[in-house]
């Protein structure tokens, strides 16, 4: 998994600055369900679905690529599931390995 550095210059470019975003919480843990807190939304200009780390404005993840919303919301249809499961390590584990390759 890649974290990367610049989120403040990477979400100005301005398709991601005037596009809306659907946002999938606040409350998701990096490895485990803990602090410090990410946020996950999708840009519908861009289809990219990423998160960032509240605690470090410097520090985001694209997470996937997803079209169209209807994409992107069946890829979160789990989300609903318990409030512990949102660990993004495990909801995109097959995303990230594809990152490293």
């Amino acid at each position: 998994m890649k974290i990367e550095k610049g989120y403040k210059q990477w979400i100005d470019k301005e398709d991601r600055r005037t596009s809306g975003e659907i946002d999938y919480g606040v409350w998701w843990g990096l490895y485990e369900r803990r602090f410090p807190w990410w946020r996950v939304s999708w840009i519908r200009e861009t289809g990219e679905l990423y998160t960032v780390n509240l605690s470090n404005l410097d520090e985001f993840i694209i997470l996937g690529n997803f079209t169209t919303e209807e994409e992107v919301e069946r890829r979160m249809a789990r989300y609903c599931e318990p409030f512990d499961n949102m660990v993004i390590t495990r909801w995109f584990a097959s995303e990230l390995s594809h990152k490293e390759d």
